[in-house]
């Protein structure tokens, strides 16, 4: 049993820990024998938190994920771009160049390609069949009979000293050369210039300019008004130039390459399918026996290719017509010869009295309508003679 003075200083004891613990006080176990004390362990107020350091803005061009010259780490998500204009091209020249048709063709160059032209209408295109808005009446009756693929038409138009000179520029693509350059013979006229795989005709006159040209498969039109000077001619050049170098040459068809050049009168020679393309004003002046009787004689189509070459023979009174006509068989020419010299049996005009045939030669049939001069020059032996 414990003393009464014993008991009152247990109590006591109990009471002073009972407040140290009450105070948030903490005390040290009391230290075993032979062993130090362990230190008290401080307590510490909780540190108050550091706030992160602000981003800075990021510069244009710089990913906010991503620092210059570091790769973003694995698996980092990158932020989704936000919508933006979008990325534009150099800068178009000026002009209506943005509303050519798509299937427009590459010769025609662009605004201010070629000295101070600049588009004042875009290029419009359209197929054989439709072409007729773009050709006009007369021009789309001259060349409907020859394989026309596409025609295009643009304008142009400069400035030169407060004075403005517009020019129309028609385009004619077709499928084969013949018919390109039976277009250039049967609607060209003015001055013949002859380059490299190249024909041109300028006609300047009553204050507007008419450039025709042919090259290869195509065949160009340039029609300007002009001021009768040098300079404005020399900008209608320019442009016929620029569209024409861009343009593949080929050899001259073959019934015009057999064209004996003795005597033959430049420009005056015409490559046709039809009858109908003798209208153009190419062959102004040209006599010949008139109607479609003669193109039904020869069975004209678009199958067929006709040449008619004028020759001025020493001694004859009047120019000399021959012509020759290619078929696609042999037996085509000798229908044709037979109906033609059937109808030349009979007949009592003048043009039968003129007229003569030569016996189908393969696929071809030569003929003239002056016989008379056929005597002085010989001219139809030495075509035959050309012929592949």
């Amino acid at each position: 049993m414990f003393s009464t003075h014993r008991r009152a200083a247990v109590v006591a004891w109990l009471g002073v820990g009972l407040c140290v613990s009450l105070a948030g006080c903490r005390k040290e176990p009391p230290a075993e024998p032979n062993k130090p004390a362990v230190p008290k362990i401080p307590v510490r107020k909780p540190e108050k938190k550091r706030e992160a350091p602000a981003i800075p803005a990021t510069k244009p061009g710089v990913s906010k994920d991503r620092t210059p010259g570091v790769s973003p780490p694995a698996g980092a998500i990158k932020p989704t771009p936000k919508p933006g204009p979008p990325p534009t091209s150099a800068p178009r020249p000026a002009g209506v160049d943005a509303g050519d048709a798509a299937d427009a063709p590459v010769f025609f160059p662009r605004s201010k390609a070629v000295a101070d032209w600049m588009k004042d209408e875009p290029i419009r295109t359209a197929l054989a069949g439709a072409s007729g808005e773009l050709l006009g009446t007369k021009a789309r009756a001259v060349t409907e009979p020859y394989r026309v693929k596409q025609v295009a038409t643009c304008t142009y138009k400069r400035s030169e000293k407060e004075r403005q000179q517009t020019a129309r520029v028609l385009l004619v693509q077709t499928h084969g050369t013949e018919d390109a350059y039976g277009i250039f013979t049967v609607q060209a006229t003015g001055t013949l210039s002859k380059g490299p795989g190249l024909l041109t005709r300028t006609d300047a006159k009553g204050g507007q300019v008419t450039i025709h040209a042919w090259k290869g498969r195509c065949y160009l039109q340039l029609t300007s008004g002009t001021s009768d000077d040098s300079a404005s001619a020399q900008a209608c050049k320019a442009l016929v130039d620029k569209m024409t170098f861009l343009m593949p040459d080929e050899p001259l068809p073959e019934l015009v390459e057999a064209l004996p050049q003795a005597g033959l009168i430049p420009g005056q020679h015409w490559l046709i399918r039809d009858w109908g393309s003798l209208g153009g004003p190419g062959v102004t002046g040209l006599k010949i026996p008139k109607g479609q009787q003669i193109a039904k004689l020869l069975r004209l189509s678009k199958d067929c290719q006709m040449v008619i070459a004028t020759y001025r023979i020493e001694g004859a009174a009047r120019p000399h017509l021959v012509w020759v006509v290619r078929y696609d068989t042999p037996a085509q020419a000798r229908q044709a010869h037979n109906g033609y010299q059937g109808y030349l049996d009979e007949g009592t005009d003048r043009w039968s009295s003129s007229t003569m045939l030569y016996a189908p030669n393969k696929q071809y049939l030569l003929g003239t309508w002056t016989a008379e001069e056929e005597s002085f020059g010989q001219v139809l032996r030495k075509l035959e003679s050309n012929l592949p």
